[in-house]
């Protein structure tokens, strides 16, 4: 990639942030992230709603929902390639009730979107043209396309495949001189037939391993309604094509369309490394896909991040959001294939359960992590380095504390936590229990809305509670037929609001929230109090082993 820093990873560790503010080296804002490949959306879910249809539960996933919004933490100014930093919180886990503490892993990239040059590209498009793309579906592929086009130049190796129960080579794999000439092109594709996805993936496979060159980046583009019916269509025997060619450096960027869209194939598949999966629900989002964000989705900052995260005596990790995970009481590895540059600070949250006593919390988790850059094969380093995260509270530490070290990890909380109660629902209303899935949704509104408080900046959080109140209103009845919205847009870094909402008051007997300083309603910060805010930078290197 162009305008690259240094590689390495700077790793910031909040241990106890104190204060109710910033601080002159503190950013939260600007710039751009990182987040982990695989689903980068739940658009299906929101095209789903949208339509008046409640869609299956498997339509909400935490890393996919996760990914469609920007969580920065508050940490010192990222100057390296990748950076990661640590967030706590206390508060309520909306599936229990109860208090239990959240940690947030974030990832954010020192790379300025100004100034960033994506590296050029050896690609293959492989295009569904299937009985099963008729209509608006194949228009979306086709629109998809000439967009995709658009982004490419002289610089880049780029054909076309489209298949149905065969495959042709619509555009030999050539650099890209004749842009109008690919249109046309594409301007003749028709649907047929049946669908045999993997023989068209691996000739596209083979054809850019065939293209290889030092100066660009391998990627296979794959865009389809993911409903295979003949030929190979078991989801190992595309899951084992696509590590093969993952092994040998060529990325894979599923594009799905549909309602009907097969999204269990898209993921198993986009999870290998080099992997990602987005749904194009509508043009916007094809335009926000190829327009904005191509650059971004095209280029992977990391590979194989390796994390062992150990929760402190007396708590075991219960659950892990934004990555696959198998807690096993005070430890959890985690591994993630693939980071992805992004217009999003990604992140990752742990959720950690006192066995007794909460202790004073100063210590709740320590991690040991590695990755490779992704110029490694090219001569980059390997990073091994250390974290450690704790609760910062003036308060003891216990099961009425409710505390945030910033207010992002309050909003990340949120957004998991509505995640986490919508796909409750979705799987209660299919079993019948309509009712009581709706009310699960409702606790997902009412968790976004508390969180987006006054702050413009949080827009995003009432878009998805609006999508919450709909997808309610069609799980008890009172809401029928399709309504037109729109994904949201990654809002700008979310900062704390003293705006109260219009004509709200102040209620001394409510929970107050706490960012990073402890106080009661009768003692709340105001602009008079001096702001204290630690951030300790655990970036001790223990090993670098050069690739070269």
């Amino acid at each position: 990639m162009k305008a690259t820093l240094r590689n390495g990873l700077l790793l910031v560790g909040t241990l106890g942030v104190f204060g109710c503010g910033g601080g002159a080296d503190i950013d939260a804002g600007g710039g751009l992230g990182a987040t982990p490949g695989g689903e980068q959306d739940v658009a299906l879910l929101r095209e789903s709603v949208a339509r008046g249809v409640v869609p299956v539960a498997a339509a909400m996933t935490v890393p996919g929902f996760l990914a469609e919004h920007d969580l920065p933490l508050e940490a010192p100014v990222c100057t390296q390639v990748l950076c990661i930093s640590a967030g706590v919180g206390v508060a309520r886990a909306i599936d229990t009730g109860k208090n239990e503490v959240f940690v947030q892993l974030g990832f954010s990239s020192g790379l300025e979107a100004a100034t960033f040059e994506r590296d050029p590209l050896n690609l293959m498009a492989v295009v569904d043209r299937s009985g099963s793309m008729h209509g608006e579906k194949m228009e979306a592929a086709k629109t998809a396309l000439h967009k995709l086009v658009d982004q490419l130049g002289p610089e880049d190796r780029f054909g076309i495949i489209i298949f149905d129960d065969r495959f042709d080579l619509l555009v030999e794999p050539a650099p890209v001189t004749n842009k109008a000439a690919l249109h046309a092109k594409v301007s003749t594709i028709t649907d047929r037939g049946a669908t045999d996805i993997e023989s068209a993936l691996r000739r596209g496979f083979e054809l850019v391993r065939a293209g290889t060159s030092a100066s660009r980046r391998d990627r296979v583009i794959l865009m389809t309604d993911a409903q295979p019916n003949t030929g190979r269509v078991g989801t190992m025997e595309f899951q084992n094509l696509v590590n093969q060619y993952a092994a040998e450096g060529v990325g894979l960027t599923a594009l799905g369309v549909g309602i009907d869209f097969g999204q269990e194939l898209a993921l198993a598949i986009t999870h290998a490394r080099g992997g990602n999966y987005f749904f194009l629900r509508d043009r916007a989002k094809i335009e926000t896909v190829f327009d904005r964000d191509f650059d971004f989705l095209v280029t992977p900052l990391a590979y194989d991040l390796h994390m062992v995260l150990r929760a402190a005596v007396g708590y075991r990790i219960k659950e892990v959001y934004g990555l696959p995970a198998s807690p096993e009481g005070r430890t959890v590895v985690l591994d993630a294939a693939t980071l992805f540059l992004s217009r999003n600070r990604g992140a990752i949250l742990l959720r950690l359960e006192p066995s007794g006593d909460w202790g004073d919390g100063r210590v709740l988790a320590e991690t040991e992590l590695s990755y490779e850059t992704a110029e490694a094969s090219m001569g980059g380093e390997r990073v091994t380095q250390q974290l450690s995260a704790g609760y910062g509270g003036e308060a003891a530490l216990g099961a009425d504390t409710v505390w945030f070290s910033q207010r992002g990890v309050e909003r990340t909380v949120a957004i998991v936590n509505a995640a986490v109660a919508v796909r409750r629902g979705l799987e209660l209303y299919h079993q019948g229990q309509r009712s009581q899935g709706a009310a699960e949704v409702d606790k997902a509104r009412s968790a976004l809305l508390t969180a987006a408080g006054a702050d413009a900046l949080n827009a995003d959080l009432r878009t998805d509670a609006t999508l919450c109140e709909r997808l309610a209103g069609l799980m008890r009845g009172t809401t029928v037929g399709p309504q037109p919205t729109s994904s949201p847009q990654p809002s700008t870094s979310p900062q704390p609001s003293t705006s109260p909402q219009p004509g709200a008051q102040p209620d001394d007997d409510e929970p107050y929230r706490l960012y990073g300083c402890s106080t009661t309603p009768g003692n709340r910060p105001t602009a008079g109090v001096a702001l204290l805010l630690v951030a300790i930078i655990l970036a001790r290197t223990l090993s670098r082993r050069r690739t070269r």
